[in-house]
């Protein structure tokens, strides 16, 4: 019953533009999920965006700046489009 409510098996649905961001050493997530949630989105022609970091669960506040920067760059290239 939990897989069949995964976001990544109805991918088709969603219309809007999708950006995953998930580190690889994420103890809390598996990062596979957001691989198989990606190749799902991008599979379905959904317009998708994955970053990934090095780092753990969460993103060190010293680095909250350049990622909210980069979001912003991703929107405005979603909203330009």
């Amino acid at each position: 019953r939990l897989a069949e409510s995964s976001p990544a098996r109805h991918a088709e649905a969603i219309s809007d533009p999708v950006v995953l961001f998930h580190n690889r050493q994420d103890a809390v997530i598996p990062f596979a999920q957001s691989e198989a949630m990606y190749a799902a989105l991008t599979n379905a022609g959904s317009r998708a965006k994955f970053r990934t970091g090095d780092g753990g669960h969460g993103f060190p506040s010293a680095d909250e700046a350049d990622l909210y920067g980069e979001i912003a760059d991703i929107f405005r290239n979603f909203l330009s489009d």
